[in-house]
């Protein structure tokens, strides 16, 4: 902070010593294709004379010119003076370490976008800019807490925003940080224009400028020494919304969500957490309940303080990201809520145990339900959830059935994985909107067949519509190492696959092969929502050591 408010302060004594050339004195543009009633020529001239920006050899400064993301990099790292390291190694799959822009790269990263693939962090330094990067980078350089995505609504291209980034264009925006367009009363905001040059100085003397206002209410963030696994954390009128980037890939098999009271650093097991996700793509997640499971507090308190983190758990290690402390939302006072009168009992039944096992159970309101947890114990005759772990969970009330095959994992509890011969007790847990949990009867089941022996998928897509909606149905997977499934979607890929073409769901349940698909149903990182008409579908298929599997692509028309 201090070294942009330097930054700052020398801009200001610049500006007034340039005082002197308003009265005729400077009657030439500094660069010849720059006139001097350009929209920008004030932010360039700023920029050129602090050595942010540079002109070329013949003279000019070329403002339309893209940026690329290699010069964004640098350019972030002179306008914030940041310090570089010349001997910095690359945390990026695709850079190189011999490449000129590591040690801005290095330097800037925390203000930066990457891309997320199976085999770690992208930058693509070659590719060019995108002003919905700039976003980020303002709102990240002078660390705004995210604001909802609600000033979005006014633009017609809302959609074409990386779904991901929305909350920091939405905040670039509110804070008068970056403008969109506006043509016969239709804005639009153009988040995947191409930067130039002209727009990074205007841009980039934001930062500075905004910073004498932001500086008093700057949230501090502490940052892991590595810079490998980031943490952030913010607050709405929903719960706390954490974001983590990570760049150690390798044998990664989930994330653990956590928090402490008291301790500044908290980290799972030590510290217990609040949810498991097993999805290794995630890098947001909003914690909107209150129960909190081990730890030095039972349930999140409105208007209480708590430290917030994610662990990262690999196959032979747990490694911690930084702590973010932000306060729970909502009114400190208790609520009072009418009891819920049930009117069900939660009943598990073994219905097969030849190939698998599969259990069904009775369904509870959807109104009621969060989610069910199949949960399961070889030496607790009663287990249920979360003293005993999981195996998956499922928060469609009709998602009332599951099957257990050799070679499955389990979270937690006194299992790593299932075994063939082996005798389990299994329960349903039902945890409910209110924050209270319904656990079925026990049934103790030996899991058939032979050890885990991996077979290749076939799995088989076919679409149809039922009910004037379009249907998805597949044929399951047999393999134990089951992961989950992603259901991939797109308008012009004739061989969507995840995580390329982004997903509709993620369904961890093997034995759920069947999905609706309505018009306006949101989509992850591949676009906005379903809009009428035909799309590609296919379903890739994760397994616990990374492999995937993708089905046959089909035609489905969306009504």
């Amino acid at each position: 902070m201090k070294r942009i408010l330097s930054l700052f302060l020398s801009m200001m004594l610049i500006l007034s010593l340039s005082v002197s050339f308003a009265d005729g004195t400077e009657s030439q543009s500094i660069f010849n294709d720059l006139s001097k009633d350009h929209w920008a020529y004030d932010a360039i001239k700023q920029m050129v004379e602090n050595n942010v920006l540079s002109g070329y050899p013949d003279g000019t400064f070329r403002p339309e010119a893209k940026v690329s993301r290699a010069e964004f990099a640098k350019l972030m790292v002179k306008a914030l003076n940041l310090p570089i390291d010349e001997n910095s190694k690359s945390s990026f799959v695709d850079v190189d370490d011999s490449h000129w822009v590591v040690p801005y790269l290095e330097a800037a990263k925390q203000y930066l976008t990457g891309y997320q693939a199976l085999n770690g962090i992208k930058y693509k330094p070659d590719e060019p800019a995108l002003r919905e990067d700039m976003a980020v980078a303002l709102v990240n350089a002078l660390k705004l807490p995210l604001t909802s995505t609600e000033p979005l609504n006014t633009y017609t291209d809302k959609s074409s925003i990386s779904t991901q980034l929305r909350a920091h264009v939405a905040t670039a925006i509110s804070n008068n940080l970056i403008k969109g367009y506006e043509k016969d009363g239709v804005k639009t905001f153009k988040p995947l224009g191409e930067l130039t040059r002209a727009e990074a100085a205007k841009l980039l003397l934001n930062v500075i400028v905004e910073e004498k206002i932001i500086l008093p209410t700057e949230e501090k963030v502490i940052l892991d020494d590595s810079g490998n696994f980031v943490v952030k954390g913010s607050v709405n009128e929903n719960g706390i919304l954490l974001q983590w980037s990570i760049s150690d890939l390798e044998g990664i098999q989930g994330f653990k969500i956590v928090a402490s009271k008291n301790n500044s650093n908290p980290r799972y097991p030590e510290s217990g957490y609040y949810t498991y996700l097993r999805d290794t793509g995630l890098r947001t997640y909003l914690i909107d309940g209150k129960s909190y499971n081990s730890g030095d507090f039972g349930s999140f308190e409105s208007g209480e303080e708590y430290y917030f983190s994610v662990t990262a758990i690999y196959e032979d290690k747990k490694v911690a990201g930084n702590s973010v402390r932000l306060t729970y939302p909502g009114s400190s006072e208790p609520e009072v809520t009418e009891p819920v009168t049930r009117v069900y009992d939660l009943k598990l039944t073994l219905v097969s145990d030849d190939d698998y096992l599969k259990f069904e159970w009775t369904k509870v309101p959807q109104d009621q339900l969060k989610y069910y947890k199949v949960v399961a114990s070889k030496s607790d005759s009663t287990p249920m959830y979360p003293d005993n772990g999981y195996q998956t969970y499922m928060s469609d009330s009709d998602d009332n059935d599951i099957k257990i095959m050799s070679g499955m994992s389990y979270n937690g509890g006194d299992i790593g994985k299932f075994s063939a011969g082996e005798s389990y007790y299994f329960a349903i847990t039902a945890v409910m909107k209110d924050g209270s949990k319904v656990t079925s009867n026990a049934i103790k089941a030996t899991v058939p067949g032979d050890e885990l022996v991996i077979v290749k998928d076939t799995i088989v897509l076919k679409a149809f519509e039922s009910d004037g909606k379009l249907v998805l149905e597949w044929t399951p997977s047999k393999r134990g190492d089951f992961r989950g499934y992603k259901v991939v979607a797109s308008k012009t890929d004739d061989t969507p696959a995840y995580p390329d073409n982004g997903y509709y769901k993620y369904i961890t349940n093997i034995g759920t092969s069947r999905v609706e698909i309505p018009v306006g149903a949101g989509y992850n990182n591949g676009f906005d929502s379903f809009e009428a008409g035909d799309y590609y579908f296919a379903i890739t298929t994760l397994y616990e050591d990374g492999q995937k599997d993708i089905s046959n692509t089909v035609i489905g028309t969306v009504k």
